[in-house]
C-alpha cells in the first residue's frame, strides 16, 4: 500500500525541518550558557544534553517528532528552558552594572 504525498504534507515536513534546525541552534546556546562555569544553568543543561542529537535526528527524520508526543514535548521543554535561561542571563548582565 503506498500513500500519495500531497504538496501540504510535504511543505509541513519542510517547515518541522527548519524549526527542528532552529531547535539545534536553541538547544547548543543552552548546551554552551550551562558549560561556560558551573551555575544554575548547568544543571538545566544537563536534562538538555540528548536535545541537539534529537533535533538532528528530527532533521532527516520529522516523523520522529510528528509520531511521539513525549519527545515532542521534551523538546519544546527544552527550547523554552533555553530561551528562558538566556533571557534571565542577559537580564542579570545588564542588571549587575
Amino acid at each position: 500500500m503506498s500513500t500519495l504525498i500531497t504538496p501540504t504534507v510535504r511543505s509541513s515536513s519542510v517547515g518541522l525541518r527548519l524549526l527542528c534546525f532552529g531547535g539545534v541552534l536553541v538547544t547548543l546556546a543552552l548546551i554552551y550558557l550551562g558549560g561556560i562555569w558551573p551555575s544554575l544553568f548547568t544543571l538545566i543543561a544537563i536534562p538538555a544534553l540528548p536535545s541537539p542529537l534529537l533535533f538532528l535526528v528530527a532533521i532527516f527524520r520529522p516523523s520522529l517528532i510528528r509520531n511521539h508526543e513525549y519527545l515532542r514535548w521534551y523538546l519544546v521543554g527544552c527550547c523554552i528552558a533555553s530561551v528562558l535561561s538566556w533571557l534571565l542571563e542577559v537580564w542579570w548582565l545588564h542588571h549587575i552594572q
